[in-house]
């Protein structure tokens, strides 16, 4: 199996090519609009891209996927899951295939199946990787905007780019039980995201390009809270909608672009809050704020 990372710094945005190199068959996901870079990279490795396919919906970038499906004549596979609100326009006219939670991708040896993962977009869906010819268990997952490396994707971004009312503790939830899937598999599984640090799709982004399952269910914020209201008010705190503490700081004063713009609520104990800067979670949170105002990344 080959699997390669693109990386597009300006955008802090990572797209992946898979390929058997048993059958020559490769899927690109979440491609950026330079497709050539994908052309060029079949060609060097001699495979033919046979898919094309997205984890969600892309607001922050121009995606590349109808695109390269066109140059290539591959097929276009999109999220079909999500609600009506919340779907592509195109299916019919591009001729693509719609993907389900449970739904199987298969490029000769190799196998990808599809969960649903909504929260930050109502579609999105992440893909787990096995590699047959190595092993029937899983390899990895490709995440997109779900989990990041020590964050995870906003769900306030429909209500706050899109203006659609009201969806971001409704968006929360779902993200909270989409995670809760996750809780219990094999902590070897590597984490591949679709961002990096510099990324206004989470608030909290390592600069660190991949993790495995395990290491985030130990160090990431969202897999240390204790049930699906802790983890709504803990999301609240991290994208700084919401603090425990009145002072704010503007995104100009220390990483520019980071948070798109938003004030950053440092968080901490208010006038009647139970927490105290004794509380584990608490600290991380302080932690992941000092070194953003230092210029560097909280993970």
């Amino acid at each position: 199996m080959l699997l390669r990372r693109f990386y597009d710094d300006k955008l802090a945005q990572a797209s992946y090519m898979i390929g058997c190199q048993a059958n020559g068959q490769a899927i690109v996901i979440d491609p950026h609009r330079d497709t050539d870079v994908y052309l060029e990279a079949a060609d060097e490795e001699g495979l033919e891209i046979t898919y094309v396919s997205e984890t969600h919906i892309h607001a922050d970038y121009l995606s590349g996927s109808r695109q390269l499906a066109k140059k290539t004549g591959a097929r276009l596979l999109l999220s079909g899951d999500g609600d009506d609100s919340w779907q592509y326009g195109f299916v019919d006219e591009d001729g693509a295939k719609l993907l389900h939670d449970g739904d199987e991708v298969k490029l000769g040896n190799i196998v990808i199946k599809v969960f649903h993962t909504p929260g930050h977009t109502p579609e999105h869906i992440s893909f787990m990787v096995i590699d047959g010819a190595a092993s029937s268990e899983p390899m990895g997952l490709l995440t997109g905007d779900f989990i990041f490396v020590g964050d995870v994707g906003r769900p306030d971004l429909l209500e706050k780019a899109a203006g659609v009312a009201d969806t971001m503790e409704a968006g929360a939830r779902v993200l909270y039980n989409a995670l809760e899937r996750f809780k219990d598999m094999p902590g070897y599984l590597q984490v591949l995201p679709g961002h990096g640090a510099g990324s206004a799709c989470g608030k909290a982004l390592g600069s660190v390009p991949s993790s495995t399952l395990g290491y985030e269910r130990l160090v990431n914020w969202a897999f240390q809270v204790d049930g699906e209201d802790d983890f709504v008010n803990m999301l609240r705190h991290v994208m700084g909608v919401i603090g425990l503490s009145s002072t704010v700081v503007r995104h100009e004063d220390y990483v520019p672009g980071c948070l798109d713009g938003h004030d950053l609520v440092i968080v901490g104990p208010g006038p009647g809050d139970p927490r105290d800067d004794t509380d584990p979670k608490m600290q991380a949170l302080r932690s992941a704020v000092a070194a953003l105002l230092e210029g560097g990344q909280p993970f």
